[in-house]
């Protein structure tokens, strides 16, 4: 259908076929038979090949654009203009172009013309400036000082001359003394600070510490951060291990690079502190290194709390933990049998005299390593994970006396029991117990020892009745075993999963967690 393409005509080859098919009414037959002439015709744009200029002007006179692209009209195949639009009803060279009724205000063509301004034939005078009114002698002259008064009138004022000494003028200048002190005082703080920035090389001192040692105030906080039981402990194991600690060389100490060396003595000869400068005390390092032992934080909210960044964050901790292994290490020790009968307790007297130790092994859960050889030795089949374990033994009154080295997961318990070393350190006549999965009894024999577990059911429907008794004898002393490893396990970097990035410190680790628990008081009383 061939369409009139001006805004708001709706004539169209459809409109001109419903025309054709009435019926005329002078000649009563059929418009398309009749010969009256025809409403309008349609007309087509000049095409791009014979007339183009024709053909955009009759585009730009049309005057529409697409609203979504916002971009100027051009006409299509079926686009018509009818003969209402031309003066002589049709384009004809005197009028070529649609120029009526096309749906908008046509611009005039008539161009306003600016009038030239005439040159000035005469220039007028230049007035004179208009003289100043004398000023009369009695008029008030309002000075800038007097005009603040006014503006705030609780201002002194004073007719006095100089070296007045009126009460007003003294307070005055009292006051004024004060604010020239004050402005002195902040310069020489001023001067101070930028003294302060040059030293540091421009820059600022470092990153504002949001959590020192000070911050925790009561035992409490100091107990749930730390694991030790009061802050008399903290400082008190702080002054023991200070000594020690100046003289701790950090992981990836400058002294390894040949590039930059530090001297290793201050100017009046005591020794420096090895390694890259800290930005932490010794005591706060101290701090953070129990954090994250005893809450299990990660290396990044570490250095976020005490204002570093990673690497050193990770440096501390790395260098602390290997430390304190070595520090503690005589805090786990295997005691003799005399000081165990000295403080055994009650419950052990009656039952189990001659007790030295209570064994059992705890799992640790770690990462899955890439390694297939490693995921095969940590597996364990009773966690279903990857695990390492650990040979915890206990004296009657629940202080870690024995900890061996930390095995994979697929290790049984007693191949770790032989490994560990635990067997040379019994004696004749000592009774260890443990659970049913240590069959050591061969082992202990040797060492004219004893081993006491619960006994087995031997495929029996029911036990006699002196092997109930007995198992719940055993049982009742042997769970604070359990007790104990719960302590260690209060240590949440060891009762969550252990990153694989600290399998190489796992034995420091776990010997620092047990030191720590043995500080703690009496588990069996």
């Amino acid at each position: 259908m061939k369409l009139c393409a001006v805004v708001n005509c709706s004539n169209s080859s459809y409109t001109l076929a419903k025309w054709k098919a009435r019926t005329c009414q002078t000649h009563g037959t059929k418009n398309k038979l009749c010969n009256c002439p025809q409403p309008f015709q349609l007309y087509a744009f000049p095409t791009e090949k014979k007339d183009p200029n024709g053909r955009r002007r009759w585009n730009k006179l049309i005057n529409k654009f697409y609203p979504n692209t916002k971009k100027n009209w051009e006409n299509k195949c079926h686009d018509r203009v009818c003969s209402r639009h031309f003066p002589d009803g049709k384009p004809t060279r005197t009028y070529p172009d649609p120029v009526l009724h096309l749906g908008y205000t046509m611009p005039s063509c008539e161009q306003k013309i600016t009038p030239r301004r005439p040159p000035p034939t005469q220039r007028l005078p230049i007035p004179e400036p208009a003289k100043k009114k004398p000023r009369i002698e009695d008029d008030p002259v309002i000075t800038p000082t007097e005009r603040i008064e006014q503006d705030h009138p609780y201002t002194y004022r004073c007719d006095c001359r100089e070296g007045c000494d009126c009460p007003g003028c003294t307070q005055k200048q009292m006051k004024i003394d004060s604010l020239e002190h004050r402005v002195e005082e902040l310069e020489q703080e001023i001067t101070s600070l930028k003294t302060q920035q040059v030293k540091s090389g421009g820059k600022s001192s470092g990153k504002k510490k949001v959590f020192t040692a000070d911050t925790l105030k009561t035992d409490n906080d100091i107990n749930q951060c730390t694991g030790l039981r009061s802050k008399q402990a903290f400082n008190d194991m702080y002054r023991y291990l200070e000594p020690h600690a100046q003289k701790l060389t950090y992981w990836k100490s400058t002294e390894s690079s040949p590039k930059t060396k530090r001297p290793t003595t201050k100017g009046n000869g005591t020794p420096r502190k090895r390694g890259s400068k800290r930005k932490l005390s010794l005591r706060e390092e101290f701090l953070l290194t129990l954090m994250r032992l005893r809450l299990g934080l990660t290396i990044n909210f570490l250095a976020i709390l005490f204002g570093l960044v990673p690497s050193s964050c990770s440096q501390i901790v790395s260098t602390w933990v290997r430390f304190l292994s070595g520090t503690l290490q005589p805090l786990i020790v295997w005691p003799s049998r005399h000081a165990i009968s000295t403080t055994l307790p009650t419950q052990f007297k009656n039952k189990c005299s001659r007790i030295r130790c209570i064994m059992d092994c705890t799992e640790i859960f770690i990462e899955r390593p890439r390694n297939l050889e490693m995921q095969a030795a940590t597996w364990s089949d009773y966690k279903k994970h990857n695990t390492m374990k650990v040979l915890v033994g206990i004296t009657p009154n629940g202080h870690i006396s024995f900890l061996s080295k930390a095995y994979g997961g697929r290790a049984s318990d007693v191949s770790i029991t032989r490994k560990s070393g635990f067997l040379d350190l019994v004696e004749p006549n000592d009774v260890i117990m443990a659970d049913r999965g240590f069959p050591i009894q061969e082992d202990l024999l040797l060492r004219h020892a004893t081993l006491q577990i619960p006994p087995a059911a031997q495929g029996k429907r029911q036990m006699a009745r002196n092997k109930v008794k007995k198992t719940k004898t055993v049982a009742n002393l042997r769970i604070h075993v359990e007790r104990a490893i719960n302590r260690l396990k209060d240590f949440r970097i060891l009762d969550g999963t252990f990153p694989i990035s600290l399998l190489p410190a796992a034995d420091d680790i776990i010997k620092v967690c047990a030191a720590l628990v043995n500080l703690q008081s009496d588990l069996i009383k």
